[in-house]
């Protein structure tokens, strides 16, 4: 998927919440896809001079800005950068991410941003590669994933959808801090937590801000696309909407209406704060966990609820 302008801008939003002394390794061999219109504005915005001027000169490179991922970091600030990719292309480590890296390469770096930019949906292990993500965020990192949603069709092995997150957020005591649905020029629907709305708006001007609780609501498929443009917003199971969110949904329905005029492929993407250094755990969907029937997973499962 490579680096476009809405994961790049989320990148801009996890530098300035992480601490001056950064790292960043990024799951695959990222290529940048940004122009110098977009640079010059996103540096405008930041608030850092000397990041600003890094950022216009990478842009006034973007006839060959392709293979400048590790410049577009440092010019966030970012003091270390590597990728792991098991083609090994763009000085990328070449490790298979569907193993323990761990275990099979030794590799324990840790790093304050670990980016997961189209990457996971290529590998089939998703329990280890999420778990390989896990092992290498620092504890108080960060993890930015931005993944196929809808769409996509024989791209990949799988796309994802926002609960996915959201109960990998849960199961794992990471501090969910935005969560969205975008294209890659930029526009998105997205939900923050109030500490870091401020920086979703600077950095995602195209962005609609909506809340978590519509992002997590489940759409209705009954005659393709068109339907689920109309009807993204309804009535929740065994919940009657009030006025004000059926107006709510009526918003953002036409937000995520808007998004798929632009482009057909949507992103979901979710930015993750890792509050521990616990062992990963497997999620488990939080609407069906009352339906375990075996007690000891009911059990081990229960300590997942928020």
């Amino acid at each position: 998927m490579g680096i476009n302008a809405l994961s790049a801008a989320l990148a801009g939003v996890a530098a300035d919440i992480l601490d001056d002394d950064r790292s960043v390794v990024e799951l695959g061999s990222q290529e940048l896809d940004l122009t110098e219109d977009w640079l010059r504005v996103f540096a405008g915005a930041r608030s850092n001079q000397e990041h600003s001027d890094a950022l216009r000169r990478l842009g006034a490179e973007a006839a060959s800005i392709g293979e400048k991922a590790p410049e577009y970091y440092a010019a966030l600030g970012f003091k270390r950068y590597s990728s792991i990719d098991i083609n090994g292309q763009l000085n990328s480590l070449p490790f298979d991410l569907n193993s323990c890296i761990e275990d099979r390469y030794q590799f324990t770096d840790r790093f304050e941003l670990v980016t997961n930019n189209g990457t996971t949906e290529h590998l089939f292990n998703q329990q280890v590669v999420f778990d390989n993500i896990h092992r290498m965020t620092s504890q108080r990192g960060l993890m930015l994933h931005a993944v196929p949603f809808l769409n996509y069709v024989n791209h990949c092995f799988f796309n994802y959808s926002p609960t996915f997150f959201y109960n990998l957020a849960t199961a794992n005591n990471y501090s969910l801090l935005a969560l969205g649905i975008g294209v890659m020029e930029g526009d998105a629907i997205i939900a923050a937590s109030d500490d870091v709305r401020p920086l979703v708006e600077r950095d995602m001007p195209q962005a609609d801000l909506v809340s978590f609780r519509q992002l997590l609501s489940r759409p209705r498929f009954k005659s393709g696309l068109a339907y689920y443009r109309k009807r993204y917003f309804g009535k929740e199971k065994n919940h009657k909407l009030t006025l004000d969110e059926r107006l709510e949904r009526l918003e953002f329905g036409r937000a995520l209406t808007n998004l798929m005029d632009i482009r057909r492929d949507l992103i979901v993407f979710a930015l993750l704060r890792k509050e521990s250094d616990a062992p990963f755990q497997t999620p488990f969907q939080d609407v069906y966990r009352d339906d375990i029937a075996e007690p000891e997973a009911a059990k081990a499962y229960a300590i997942q609820s928020r």
